[in-house]
């Protein structure tokens, strides 16, 4: 292998993991926001 194969490899290594940490903020930002919505019970309806 030669150094450029080597920092490519890398580089896609490093590019892959930020997608997965991106992605892992994405989905805990959305759960959390999801958690803020109104959980009251209509009190009109019988």
């Amino acid at each position: 292998m030669t150094a450029s194969t080597t920092r490519r490899s890398t580089a896609a290594k490093s590019a892959k993991s930020r997608i997965a940490v991106v992605g892992a903020i994405a989905v805990a930002g959305t759960l959390l926001l999801s958690g803020c919505g109104d959980q009251t019970k209509d009190k009109g309806a019988p």
